[in-house]
């Protein structure tokens, strides 16, 4: 049986002034009826606490700045004229990835103006500095040992323009 229905349960004196009207909406939608607030209660909030972003996890070389250099390997721009849009949304939805594996609570601006004060850290310029140095050495390793290759190989190769000279 609906209780609105009842016209017998509900007479106007009981609902003025009584303020029964609270508890017999309550009643009738099935809701727990409020505490009064004369009855003093400790309200504890269970509400989840937003991680800091801090200098540490941009040093920290699986989620901080190594993984954003690692994101960007293998990546490749149109070079179109009039392509720069694309190219430009196509690094910034790496920054945004980035951001989102680092600091998943942040919106991507909020991210933004934290690196941006953290980036000034004496801590954080140097990790970037001593990255920065190893990606210099591992492109000067790379692009000697490629010389290296090439010169070994016009050695190795027979040279045709002798060749060509005997028979003129």
């Amino acid at each position: 049986m609906n209780p609105l229905n009842n016209e017998e349960d509900l007479d106007d004196e009981d609902l003025v002034g009584s303020g029964d009207l609270e508890k017999i909406i309550q009643k009738t939608l099935g809701l727990k009826p409020k505490k009064n607030r004369s009855e003093k209660s400790l309200v504890v909030s269970n509400r989840k606490r937003r991680p800091k972003l801090t200098e540490e996890m941009l040093i920290d070389p699986k989620i901080g700045l190594c993984e954003l250099g690692k994101m960007f390997v293998g990546f490749k721009m149109d070079n179109i004229k009039g392509n720069e849009g694309a190219n430009l949304n196509k690094i910034m939805q790496k920054f945004e990835l980035w951001a989102q594996k680092l600091a998943p609570s942040f919106e991507f601006e909020d991210f933004v103006d934290k690196i941006e004060k953290l980036g000034n850290s004496p801590s954080v310029s140097q990790a970037l500095d001593s990255l920065t140095e190893k990606k210099i050495k591992t492109k000067t390793t790379k692009s000697k040992s490629t010389t290296n290759k090439q010169q070994e190989q016009e050695n190795s190769a027979p040279n045709h323009s002798e060749d060509m000279d005997v028979i003129v």
